[in-house]
């Protein structure tokens, strides 16, 4: 009777998943993981970087008044919209994946 609970113990109860393949899975899957938490936080930065450089382009627009806005003012807000609409849209890809 004990030796067969002992087998069936040793059967049902030991743990096989310490063999090196599956801890190097599991090593290389925590190291995407990491990765790609890194990346969304780079982005959340960038993000975070460029809509402040739009504020701060705006109160210049604003303070400056409707008629002194110019071209090149307007060029670089274009640019910086199209910036951050690129940061967003490669952000959701990454935390999409999260």
């Amino acid at each position: 009777m004990m030796n067969m609970l002992r087998s069936w113990r040793n059967r049902f109860l030991t743990s096989s998943s310490s063999s090196p393949m599956t801890d190097g899975n599991r090593r290389s899957a925590d190291d995407v993981r990491l990765h790609r938490a890194s990346e969304v936080t780079r982005l959340q930065a960038d993000v975070h970087r460029i809509q402040h450089e739009i504020s701060d382009l705006n109160d210049v627009i604003v303070a400056a008044g409707p008629s002194a806005v110019s071209k090149p003012n307007e060029t670089r807000m274009a640019s910086l919209h199209q910036q951050l609409a690129a940061k967003q849209r490669e952000l959701s890809t990454h935390q999409a994946r999260i």
